[in-house]
């Protein structure tokens, strides 16, 4: 159903939206996945906090969400930049209308992805401590909160994100894993620390340890071959011997994982490395996609070929093919990601060349800052003009947004500066 100022949702049936002024303060400190308890504890009606101010929630029947399922559309048309009654929806309005579930950790899961993905709320930026505030309750039922925090800190670790002032360590995630009993998440962890090579207690985690942590369940058996699958490819040794890709597929089909065997086989193709000591063909993996109906994989795959020259059914894949395909299935950014290649090698879209002006203007579409910056920077470098004018340095580095994830890209970008004599704050 719409409205004449936008998308009026079924699911919204009497609900009012009400404007809702953000009382948040400035974060004290920059920080993957509560309230830190009071020494009064959590009133019995939850009562939504952010930063130690209340988030306002209307409690009339005209102003509330009053079910889940109205919060969960209200949080959907933020994502999908949706309006709901005339008017965009904002973070404040997702957390009023959670304001009142005491049954759900959704109001933490919003929050936790508004800081891992550096989305303001309230024009600051949201931090791990705030995240944690929120999914901290009492009573906490089944362990979820303590389960939802482990894993939170488990990404802040990975991220390098801080809480309380200080880094979170391997050590510290493992030990909070533990008193969770998380045996599938505290192996899933361990994966990670020995494919970046994070220390626990001083010393390097090898892939033997990885496989005895995972459990013996049929979750435990996919985290296996998901982490042989990764052996294989980086060739990490098992038990002193090499993985090889046939007993990758073998642990794939065992557990009926048909969407991971269908990508490994993409590996292999675009890698050219043989099962049964045949090359895997192009055409064979889209019949695998196309079997379990993987329209977004067979769209990515299409992207691959086409940027690779590699023929689906004798035939060229052609630029419009491969955006067709990502627009069917509403993938933005990864269209995004396609026309600026098309953009940097010079290929062309319903013939006509594709400017670097539409490649920021996608992803300005997908919320994606990141890759904006690096477009931005690779236009800096490359002498590339955006609106007519030359990207300068500076705001290039202006444009990176402040997570650990810009660290690696921005370095790498003032080494190119300093290499190529171009200045940064006129030095």
């Amino acid at each position: 159903m719409r409205s004449k100022g936008g998308v009026t949702s079924p699911c919204l049936k009497g609900f009012i939206l009400k404007s809702t002024a953000s009382n948040y303060s400035r974060p004290k400190s920059a920080g993957w996945v509560g309230q830190q308890a009071r020494s009064s504890g959590v009133p019995n009606r939850f009562r939504n906090t952010f930063n130690g101010k209340s988030v306002s929630h209307h409690q009339s029947h005209r102003g509330s969400a009053n079910t889940l399922d109205d919060a969960k559309c209200i949080e959907d048309a933020f994502w999908k930049k949706k309006p709901l009654q005339g008017r965009q929806i904002t973070a404040a309005d997702v957390l009023a209308a959670y304001g009142s579930d005491t049954t759900s950790l959704r109001a933490g899961f919003f929050l936790q992805r508004l800081c891992l993905q550096n989305i303001l709320h309230g024009n600051k930026k949201v931090t791990p401590d705030q995240v944690i505030q929120q999914f901290n309750r009492k009573p906490d039922r089944n362990n979820k909160c303590q389960l939802a925090i482990a894993r939170f800190k488990a990404e802040c670790c990975l991220m390098g994100l801080v809480l309380s002032g200080q880094q979170v360590t391997p050590d510290a995630v493992v030990k909070d894993y533990q008193a969770a009993r998380a045996t599938l998440e505290m192996a899933r962890f361990l994966e990670a620390c020995c494919l970046r090579s994070l220390s626990l207690n001083g010393q390097q985690v090898t892939p033997d340890e990885v496989v005895k942590g995972f459990p013996d369940s049929p979750e435990g058996k996919l985290g296996i071959a998901h982490f042989k699958e990764q052996c294989c490819l980086r060739d990490l040794p098992l038990n002193g011997q090499r993985v090889i890709p046939d007993e990758v597929v073998k642990d794939y089909q065992a557990v009926r994982a048909t969407l991971d065997l269908a990508r490994f086989k993409e590996y292999c193709c675009l890698r050219s490395l043989l099962l049964n000591g045949q090359q895997v063909t192009p055409d064979a993996v889209v019949k695998d996609y196309q079997a379990i109906r993987a329209t977004l994989e067979i769209a990515r795959f299409k992207a691959e070929c086409c940027l690779r020259s590699l023929p689906l059914n004798g035939q060229q894949v052609m630029q419009e093919e491969v955006v067709k395909g990502y627009q069917a299935v509403r993938a933005t950014l990864e269209l995004a990601r396609f026309k600026e290649l098309c953009c940097l090698r010079g290929l062309a879209l319903n013939g006509q060349r594709v400017t670097p002006d539409a490649v920021v203007q996608d992803y300005q579409a997908a919320w994606a800052t990141l890759e904006l910056a690096r477009f931005k920077a690779t236009c800096c470098l490359r002498g590339l003009m955006l609106n007519g004018h030359q990207v300068t340095p500076d705001a290039v580095v202006q444009d990176f947004p402040d997570i650990p994830e810009s660290k690696l890209p921005l370095a790498r970008f003032k080494a190119e500066c300093c290499l190529n004599g171009l200045t940064l704050n006129g030095q």
